[in-house]
């Protein structure tokens, strides 16, 4: 778990919103491309646009329940790593 602090001055109803939501790496460009008006092909991303959720604050029930996340496991790749040979 990472905090990360967003401040978007020129939409007041975010200011002092705070929230436990779970947000992913992959939510921050379709949320700074909507936050700037740019307009980009939503099939390709897997990401999502967590404004609403900033706007809301709390924790919206029809945000995200899990965040996935995926790191190398040496004892895998290397088993000797571990006394598994």
């Amino acid at each position: 778990r990472v905090p990360m602090l967003v401040r978007v001055p020129w939409i007041q109803e975010m200011v002092g919103k705070h929230t436990s939501a779970l947000v992913e790496l992959v939510d921050l460009f379709p949320t700074l491309t909507g936050l700037a008006k740019v307009s980009h092909t939503e099939t390709a991303l897997e990401g999502y646009d967590f404004t609403p959720v900033l706007r809301a604050g709390g924790n919206p029930p029809s945000w995200r329940k899990a965040a996935f996340s995926q790191y190398p496991c040496a004892h895998v790749r290397n088993p000797r790593l571990f006394g598994r040979v």
